[in-house]
């Protein structure tokens, strides 16, 4: 009986100490839970959505259209063009109409749904050109003007090619235009007096503009004039030709002289004085000028010696040279010459040539015989000096 006794109060501990250790695990329990309830989560960092890749189609002079791909989870787009107003659109295109020539940006970002998970995208960008891109047109050269014939009532007045022209255009005294694809204009049935003709050349208004107008002056002399007297050389006397330079035209003079058998050439627009001429010699119809130089004065430049040479193109590279050793030829048909290679007049100094402003005539220049007022344009002094003189990069030989 004792024992069943004492066997009961064991059972009765063992289930009370039991009964102890549930409670204290479902108190830890309970304890651990309300401990990590009371921890905070830190949210996820939000996603920026891809930029779009932008690409331009349908473009013609006025208009052009951007397209892209669907961005991941963007739920629309938002576009500019030229940093304007802000567009909308759930579509993947942008169209752009009635546009002046000109370059636009257009710009594109995806939108990001609402909520913390996603950011909108960077700006894409893009630029569209629209309208010619050519160049501006360019101005033609004026025309190289010089009389190729002349009597007591016409004259022709002739000119040289002028590049990409697609005619010309020329006017005689400021009279009506006439347009031309030649390269010569006759005048006729003309009276004793002075003529001045204009030639421009003219272009396509695309890419090339019109030239600037030429001009050149000739004078008809009366057919009743005395005749020489006996003994005069048919080769003395003045001479002139309209050069066209950058500053304008200049007419440039040359007189002709004869002490026995010497001939004078006497550059007289450029130079005076009792010693400013260079010698010749007559083959034919033919004056071949000396080289020997004329000793001026040149304002800042001292004492230099100006010579009167050859200036025409080298068939070698076809560019234009002067050739102070070879003689200028000077061909007469009685009333003008012409410069058959050419003529410069001018000097050098410091390794550099100069000359004076049309002093300077291409091959095949022509110089109508006459009598003109060269009081204005002839430096004076008594040894030639001269006042001025311009480099004008003109290259030697």
């Amino acid at each position: 009986m004792f024992c069943r006794l004492n066997n009961k109060f064991n059972f009765i501990n063992k289930f009370k100490k039991m009964k102890r250790f549930i409670y204290g695990a479902m108190i830890a329990l309970t304890a651990t839970a309300f401990l990590s309830s009371c921890k905070k989560e830190k949210p996820a960092e939000p996603v920026t959505l891809n930029a779009p890749t932008l690409a331009v189609v349908d473009q013609t002079e006025t208009s052009f259209m951007v397209i892209w791909e669907v961005v991941e989870n963007a739920v629309s787009y938002t576009y500019t063009i030229n940093d304007g107003a802000e567009e909308s659109t759930v579509n993947q295109s942008a169209e752009f109409t009635d546009l002046a020539a000109g370059t636009y940006t257009v710009k594109v970002k995806a939108i990001a749904p609402e909520g913390d998970e996603y950011l909108d995208s960077q700006w894409a960008s893009i630029d569209v050109t629209l309208g010619s891109t050519e160049p501006e047109p360019e101005q033609l050269a004026k025309p190289e003007l010089s009389i190729s014939s002349q009597d007591e009532t016409s004259f022709v007045i002739e000119w040289g090619e002028v590049a990409n022209a697609e005619s010309y255009a020329y006017t005689l005294n400021g009279g009506e235009e006439t347009a031309t694809a030649e390269l010569s204009a006759e005048f006729t049935d003309l009276t004793a007096g002075d003529y001045t003709v204009k030639v421009k050349a003219v272009g396509d208004g695309e890419n090339y503009l019109d030239s600037d107008w030429a001009s050149i002056n000739v004078t008809i002399e009366s057919g009743d004039e005395p005749d020489p007297e006996p003994g005069t050389d048919e080769l003395v006397g003045q001479y002139a030709a309209n050069v066209a330079t950058d500053k304008g035209d200049v007419q440039v003079v040359y007189e002709i002289t004869k002490e026995g058998d010497e001939y004078r050439v006497w550059p007289l627009t450029y130079l005076s004085g009792n010693s400013a001429y260079y010698t010749a010699v007559r083959e034919g119809n033919t004056l071949k000028v000396s080289l020997d130089g004329i000793q001026v004065n040149v304002s800042g430049m001292g004492t230099v010696s100006t010579i009167m040479c050859a200036y025409h193109l080298d068939p070698a590279d076809g560019k234009t040279y002067l050739w102070p050793s070879e003689n200028c030829e000077l061909e007469f048909d009685g009333t003008s010459f012409v410069a058959v290679n050419g003529i410069f007049l001018g000097f050098q100094s410091g390794g550099s040539w100069y000359n004076w402003n049309g002093s300077v005539q291409a091959e095949g220049t022509k110089f109508v015989k006459g009598e003109y007022d060269t009081s204005s344009t002839a430096v004076s002094a008594g040894a030639a000096a001269v006042s001025s003189a311009a480099f004008n990069g003109v290259l030697a030989r």
